[in-house]
C-alpha cells in the first residue's frame, strides 16, 4: 500500500492543497463563527479543539489509526475476495479522504448525484462513477463539464 500523504496517481494534490487556502464562509457547515473570514489553513493554525471552539454537529471526527486500521482491514478483505472497491464520498465529502481509500486500493471514488461528482472530480482520479440511475441530459452535461474542466 502507498502512503497517502505520497502522490495518488489521478489525484490533484495542487487542488488538495488548495483546500488549505479556502477562505471559510457559508459553504463550510458546522464552522465556528470565529473561523469565517478566515483560511482553512490559518483557522487550524490555531489548533482549535472540538470541545471548546464552538464547532456545530454533527461533526465527523476521525481517529487516525482506526481510521488506518479499518482501511488496512477493507483493503486486506477486498484483495482476499478479489472484490475491487470503489466506496460513496458523499458519506464524508472529504477529499483526504478520497486520498486514503485510493492509496490503500480503492480503484474510484462513486458519487451519485451530479453536484456532488462535480465536487469529487476536482479531488479524485477519472475513477469517479456517477451512479443512481439519474441519467437526465442535464445531470449528464454537468458531469461531463465537470469531467473536462479538469
Amino acid at each position: 500500500m502507498r502512503n497517502p500523504e505520497d502522490s495518488v496517481p489521478g489525484i490533484d494534490d495542487a487542488a488538495v492543497r488548495a483546500l488549505h487556502d479556502e477562505v471559510i464562509d457559508w459553504r463550510f457547515k458546522g464552522m465556528p463563527a470565529e473561523a469565517f473570514g478566515r483560511t482553512v489553513g490559518e483557522f487550524l493554525a490555531g489548533r482549535p479543539r472540538l470541545s471548546d471552539a464552538g464547532f456545530v454537529g454533527p461533526l465527523l471526527v476521525l481517529d487516525r489509526p482506526a481510521m488506518e486500521h479499518n482501511l488496512r482491514t477493507m483493503a486486506d478483505w477486498c484483495s482476499r475476495h478479489g472484490i475491487r472497491l470503489a466506496p460513496h464520498g458523499k458519506t464524508t465529502m472529504a477529499p483526504r479522504l478520497f486520498q486514503h481509500q485510493l492509496a490503500h486500493g480503492a480503484w474510484g471514488i462513486t458519487a451519485a448525484t451530479a453536484s456532488t461528482s462535480a465536487i469529487e472530480v476536482v479531488t479524485t482520479p477519472p475513477g469517479v462513477r456517477y451512479g443512481r440511475g439519474r441519467s437526465g441530459s442535464r445531470n449528464r452535461s454537468t458531469t461531463c463539464e465537470s469531467v473536462s474542466s479538469t
